[in-house]
């Protein structure tokens, strides 16, 4: 049971890593109040507006997850991140939740297919070490460690599973999220 809350715990993190993500809302203007007629008297300097300025904040953009597995979605870790997926999903309506499973023989060549075409989905299995090491010399994955300590959650990953994760990279970060080692 304390597996699935810390595994809920860090899924839910990293949806909030995904919709944060998103382009900031912006405040669209308020329209200019009309020019008066050359023939009327312009309002004095002291006099105030009739109607103040009045933002509005922009929907937020549509935004997708997409999990790729190589089980399907009544097993392990992905029947977790399936079923948490589609409750946020419902939270918020301009998310969408896309699931594929890909036989797992055939999975890595799949993900450095996607890798190679720009195409990653949002979650997918780590790949060979290799894969893993050239996704981050291109910038197509996200640095877990520096995102969880910059939203101040990085003490509920298991500190055994991150170094065990680190040592396999290259990087200068965490590129895993150890769901199976949390």
């Amino acid at each position: 049971m304390l597996f699935t809350k810390k595994l809920l715990s860090l899924f839910v993190l990293l949806a909030v890593i995904l919709t944060a993500c998103a382009p900031a809302a912006t405040a669209v203007p308020a329209t200019a109040a009309p020019v008066a007629p050359a023939d009327t008297a312009a309002p004095a300097a002291t006099d105030a507006p009739t109607a103040a300025p009045v933002d509005t904040v922009a929907p937020a953009a549509p935004k997708t997850i997409k999990f790729l597995s190589g089980q399907t979605e009544d097993q392990g870790y992905t029947k977790i991140i399936v079923e948490l997926s589609k409750e946020y999903v419902k939270d918020h309506p301009n998310v969408t939740f896309e699931f594929e499973s890909y036989a797992q023989t055939d999975l890595q060549a799949h993900t450095q297919q996607l890798a190679a075409a720009n195409a990653l989905p949002t979650l997918f299995p780590n790949p060979a070490n290799e894969t893993l090491d050239q996704m981050y010399a291109n910038g197509q994955i996200l640095n877990i460690e520096a995102t969880f300590k910059e939203l101040g959650i990085w003490d509920q990953v298991n500190p055994g599973a991150a170094s065990l994760l680190k040592s396999k990279e290259k990087g200068d970060g965490l590129y895993e999220l150890p769901v199976e080692l949390n």
